[in-house]
């Protein structure tokens, strides 16, 4: 990955992440930030969840149907993963889908791709300030 893809797969990422963070932003550590997820939210973000699998479906990622936990959607890779094409595929998608719902986030990583609702914002403030 160059250096032009890995800036922007982190400004997208930040752009996503700092849609559900707003103006309290805290740098802690990401594990355990996921909130309870009403039946009103599981709804919200199952339905932008499906959107996003259709459309990074059809940019070319292999993608299990949306996982619903009681904290979070997970839309799981099949077979081989590569994050560089998930973060492509999910900025490409971004026109269609639009953003995460509101005071939520989105996040791919090695393991997947990951819609949910954070307890709290872990970004930095000076990320999230240029992003918004």
């Amino acid at each position: 990955m160059g250096i032009r893809s890995m800036l922007a797969a982190a400004l997208l990422a930040a752009a996503f992440v700092a849609a559900a963070c707003g103006g309290s932003l805290r740098s802690d550590d990401a594990r355990g930030n996921y909130r309870i997820l009403t039946a009103r939210e599981t709804t919200t973000l199952l339905q932008f969840a499906r959107s996003v699998q259709r459309c990074a479906v059809a940019q070319g990622l292999r993608l299990e149907a949306p996982k619903v936990s009681r904290t979070r959607i997970e839309l799981l890779p099949v077979g081989h993963w590569s994050l560089h094409a998930a973060v492509v595929a999910i900025g490409a998608c971004e026109p269609k889908t639009g953003p995460p719902p509101a005071k939520s986030s989105l996040v791919a990583n090695r393991s997947g791709i990951t819609v949910f609702v954070p307890k709290r914002c872990l970004l930095d403030p000076k990320v999230a300030k240029h992003a918004a």
